[in-house]
């Protein structure tokens, strides 16, 4: 590369990071980074307690940068028995806090996974939560983003990560 490139590489880089400062994209953009660990809940115990959410198919507890717990309702299930593939698509609510604020937001999540034919067991999950928009109340007002899990099977946990913008 010759000082002539490296110059307008420089001096485009400097006029980028003036314009946007030194956040990355996602914070350029509003949004915040956020990640933390889910783990399975169960009704009335843990973060898990509204009665209102009795009825869910399935609770996670998240701890991190969002605390307190996901309502899972399945709208959709599929299982291919060849292959040990399973597709599942569920209506979510998440009740609890950000940031010292309190409040709710509704996710709709895409859960793909692969089963041991032989024993039943996870070999890998994975899902996406997009946040619902419009759907936020208290310190998720008019919130957006998206959470993303991989499962660790080993453990029997969900780590996560992703971004939301607050109203």
């Amino acid at each position: 590369m010759n000082n002539s490139t490296r110059r307008t590489i420089g001096t485009a880089l400097a006029g980028t990071i003036a314009l946007f400062g030194f956040a990355g994209p996602a914070r350029a953009a509003g949004s915040e980074q956020i990640s933390g660990i889910g783990s399975p809940g169960q009704a009335g115990a843990g973060a898990c307690v509204d009665p209102a959410y009795a009825g869910a198919d399935y609770f996670l507890e998240l701890a991190g940068d969002l605390d307190g717990c996901v309502y899972g309702f399945i709208t959709e299930a599929r299982f291919q028995e060849s292959s040990g593939t399973y597709h599942e698509v569920a209506d979510e609510i998440f009740v609890g806090s950000y940031l010292g604020g309190s409040g709710t937001f509704r996710m709709t999540e895409n859960f793909s996974a692969k089963y041991d034919l032989a024993t039943g067991a996870e070999l890998f999950g994975r899902c996406k939560h997009p946040i619902v928009v419009g759907s936020g109340t208290g310190v998720f007002s008019g919130a957006t983003g998206r959470l993303d899990f991989k499962d660790d099977v080993d453990a029997g946990l969900f780590p996560h990560e992703g971004h939301i913008k607050l109203g």
